[in-house]
């Protein structure tokens, strides 16, 4: 009788042991489909931000190209009439040169905008793991 308890109780221990070892796989099952879900939706969230990003842009580079010329006419323009009060290569001159400053003053107050950028971040996925962490920390008791 003494040999059928051990043997209970070794089955009951492997028992125990595969109800374990399915908790463990389960878990990191579960933890691997919600990490596969959330990088899901970042991607998402940026392929939207892309597609509209590119469009912006295109409209942007567009509006240059159209603004370059209209300021290449109009800076003509000031030469032209520069050049009835000064030579033409002195109206050429100054005009150049106000350009030049003001392209200088434009580009460091751009460079000053550009350091107030903050990264591009998947904002609703950064929460949700944000989230989910909290949640597995308080059931842990951590």
């Amino acid at each position: 009788m003494a040999e059928q308890f051990d043997v209970r109780s070794m089955e009951d221990e492997r028992h125990r042991e595969r109800n374990t070892s399915q908790l463990v796989h389960d878990a990191f099952e579960q933890t691997r489909h919600l990490i596969r879900g959330e990088m899901r939706l970042a991607m998402r969230e940026f392929s939207g931000k892309r597609r509209h990003a590119t469009m912006g842009g295109g409209m942007f580079g567009g509006a240059a190209v159209f603004a370059l010329y209209g300021g290449g006419a109009l800076v003509l323009c000031v030469v032209l009439a520069l050049a009835l009060v000064w030579p033409g290569w002195l109206a050429a001159l100054v005009t150049g040169a106000a350009l030049l400053a003001a392209a200088g003053v434009m580009s460091l107050v751009g460079r000053r905008e550009f350091r107030k950028v903050t990264p591009v971040v998947p904002e609703q996925t950064v929460a949700n793991m944000r989230d989910t962490v909290d949640t597995i920390k308080s059931r842990t008791g951590r």
